[in-house]
């Protein structure tokens, strides 16, 4: 199935909408375990700016990488 036709027919998009929920609703959970693992302490606002820095330049480069490998440009 082509990515395009996901994003497009209407039989997904609550499955779409279902799944953005549940990312969402895990980020703040997610966040507080990983200060947990990485030993942040709560009061150590650099270590929070730096892992969110971290996390968005992870997340574009998945971006990149994706749009590199699944997206075709058409001329």
């Amino acid at each position: 199935m082509k990515v395009k036709r996901l994003f497009t027919e209407k039989k997904f998009y609550i499955p779409i909408i279902l799944f953005a929920m549940f990312l969402w609703g895990s980020a703040f959970p997610a966040l507080k375990i990983s200060y947990d693992v990485f030993k942040i302490p709560q009061e150590d606002y650099f270590a929070k700016i730096y892992f969110a820095g971290l996390r968005f330049f992870l997340s574009g480069l998945f971006v990149v990488l994706y749009i590199g490998l699944f997206v075709k440009e058409k001329n």
